[in-house]
């Protein structure tokens, strides 16, 4: 029976390597999006999901704002199709994760639940960054940051063993 990825046989290892390849392009993409919207930064993530600080001279008959407010419509929008498609990402790569043979116990526990926390945390953040506080960008890219952190280190546990790690066969078999 197999219980660790490295049991796997080959064809197996090799779709298991190239869905993780391709899924974490796609995650990485998706981080690259991250970066050209709000440059990784606190401003950045305020301004995106806030909208501008308007200026005190601000008249709404004539001024434009470069980045204005998302709406309320544009973040359930936005975080309904992120937590669904999330989801599946980190319950797939969890599936993955929990049979590898290197981390067990409440640290394998730990980063297959994780993720699912911060998605939570994460999205619900714009909404409290665009209605409660801009600070809430604190909250958002500290829980954004532990959930790509967990991703990309069950992804490269899984990576290693599923590539370097042989199956050894017992003497006798």
């Amino acid at each position: 029976m197999v219980n660790n990825l490295y049991q796997l046989n080959k064809n197996l290892k090799a779709l298991c390597i190239s869905f993780l390849i391709v899924l974490s392009i796609g995650v990485a993409m998706g981080m690259a999006y991250i970066y050209l919207t709000t440059s990784m930064t606190i401003d950045g993530t305020e301004t995106r999901y806030a909208g501008d600080n308007m200026p005190n001279d601000f008249d709404p008959d004539i001024d434009v704002l470069e980045n204005p407010p998302k709406s309320a419509l544009e973040l359930v929008s936005h975080a309904h199709s992120h937590i669904i498609m999330f989801s599946f990402i980190f319950f797939l790569t969890a599936l993955l994760f929990e049979k590898n043979s290197f981390i067990k116990g409440k640290w394998k526990r730990f980063l297959m639940i994780e993720a699912f926390i911060s998605i939570l945390i994460t999205f619900g953040g714009f909404f409290l960054i665009r209605f409660i506080d801009r600070e809430f960008s604190y909250l958002v890219i500290t829980s954004s940051g532990i959930m790509y952190l967990s991703y990309y280190i069950m992804v490269a546990v899984c990576l290693y063993e599923l590539i370097f790690v042989k199956n050894k066969v017992p003497k006798g078999e």
